[in-house]
């Protein structure tokens, strides 16, 4: 379509120039973008080439036929979601913390725009978590903690680790 494009101009009257710019706003168009849509309608009204609901009911059904095809692909291609584990599975009962909490870290995470998938969680936090566990610290404050703060990693706070060095000192 590379037809030349041209200005028009004419006069209608206030009250339908702002009804007609109502339903290009409708339609997020600006005026004019909608009044040459509405005159090629006209044109292919006048040459038969009216589109009809039977029209829009077959690209319906082509398009739907489409999406189907698309959908059954991409399940053929897609491991099942139920085989795939998730950052909720990566919690172990081995006495770290409890399961209500890991998952609300998790969905802290995700909260903050933190998508984990199973290997990291696995890896870069419950691991951590193991290893606080180890050092004797209590994970559940620090998942606490973590969640209050904002923080997108869990680790013991400076603060809490020189009262636990001036505690130590003291005894």
């Amino acid at each position: 379509m590379d037809e030349k494009k041209v200005v028009i101009s004419f006069r209608i009257d206030v009250g339908l120039r702002d009804l007609v710019g109502s339903w290009a706003k409708e339609e997020r168009r600006t005026l004019a973008n909608f009044m040459e849509d509405l005159i090629h309608r006209e044109q292919e009204r006048r040459e038969g080439k009216e589109i009809t609901l039977e029209d829009v009911y077959r690209s319906i059904q082509s398009i739907k036929q489409q999406f189907d095809k698309f959908s059954e692909s991409k399940k053929r291609n897609s491991t099942n979601k139920e085989d795939k584990l998730t950052a909720y599975d990566a919690w172990e009962d081995c006495g770290v913390c409890k399961k209500e909490s890991w998952d609300n870290l998790i969905k802290h995470y995700h909260e903050i725009g933190l998508h984990l998938n199973y290997e990291l969680a696995k890896k870069r936090h419950f691991n951590k978590l193991r290893k606080f566990r180890e050092d004797k610290w209590d994970c559940e404050q620090i998942i606490e903690y973590v969640i209050e703060e904002g923080w997108k990693s869990v680790f013991v706070p400076d603060e809490w680790i020189k009262e636990e060095l001036r505690f130590n000192k003291n005894r």
